[in-house]
């Protein structure tokens, strides 16, 4: 039986790896699965201050004309195409881990590691 390898991820003090893009939910509709692409100070609409956050693209299998199809599909258990929003802002307070293995398609990867180099 083959041993499969864990990746391990640098971790910021906030639990998050901290190299872009990873796959995140966000703890507000329905845990949607979002692609954090990078941080930003973002304004908390609670308490009206800048907090730290995330830019985040959310993922959808339903497709509209404004969304950028992802392929391959990071989902392996599902066999229909997965979407991209476009990118918003988000506090790091309303995003959590994923709770699935999800791929990082190769040219998601080189596109959002360029915004940190």
């Amino acid at each position: 039986m083959k041993e499969q390898k864990k990746i391990k991820y640098e971790v910021n003090e906030d639990g998050f790896p901290s190299d872009y893009p990873f796959w995140a939910r966000l703890k507000i509709d329905k845990n949607r699965t979002v692609l954090i692409i990078d941080r930003d100070l973002v304004r908390d609409k609670l308490n009206n201050k800048m907090v730290p956050g995330f830019i985040h693209r959310e993922a959808s299998s339903k497709y509209k004309k404004d969304k950028e199809i992802i392929s391959p599909n990071p989902d392996k258990a599902k066999k229909s195409p997965m979407y991209l929003k476009s990118p918003r802002k988000i506090p790091i307070h309303l995003v959590k881990k994923h709770n699935r293995n999800l791929d990082m398609p190769k040219h998601l990867k080189e596109r959002y590691s360029k915004i940190k180099k």
